[in-house]
């Protein structure tokens, strides 16, 4: 997931200079940024951006595997995220 969402950014950051030096800040886990870098990704994570929305699908498919009980119920999650 991390390699399509970084595809996306570096598709994105050719015509909007705003999501350049910002690889990081979508990659790593937001417990991991430094407060400035939680800044500066809760500022752009609610926009239009294309980078944004697949970021939140990353999101979703952590959550799926966070919550999940065992691998039925992680395929069965992921499954139902997909459609």
């Amino acid at each position: 997931m991390n390699e399509a969402l970084d595809k996306v950014r570096r598709e994105e950051q050719k015509n909007d200079p705003e999501l350049k030096y910002t690889r990081y800040i979508w990659l790593y886990n937001a417990e991991k940024l430094s407060i400035s870098k939680t800044r500066k990704l809760a500022s752009r994570r609610n926009s239009n951006k294309k980078t944004a929305k697949a970021y939140q699908l990353k999101l979703n498919l952590q959550y799926i595997y966070k919550s999940a009980n065992n691998k039925v119920d992680a395929m069965i999650m992921q499954e139902e995220w997909y459609s």
